[in-house]
């Protein structure tokens, strides 16, 4: 699985997790703010977009051309 995938899924659980758990409090950000934090994440996701993690055994190496990995949890 890449490493961006993985950590984009966790922001989703995580949201998902908050909104049933009923987390109700306002987060208000400024347009500056929430422009630097726009350009954070998707800076942060090119960075990390040949990235790629294995379970078993567990190692994470950079595959230029990752399209065609297949995901699996077990081998």
């Amino acid at each position: 699985m890449c490493v961006e995938s993985a950590l984009g899924m966790t922001g989703i659980v995580a949201g998902i997790g908050l909104v049933g758990l009923g987390f109700t409090r306002t987060i208000a950000l400024s347009s500056v703010a929430l422009a630097v934090a726009v350009f954070a994440a998707m800076a942060v996701g090119f960075l990390l977009k040949d990235f790629v993690f294995e379970w078993a055994p567990w190692k994470i190496y950079r595959e230029k051309d990752h399209a065609q990995v297949i995901f699996r949890w077990r081998k």
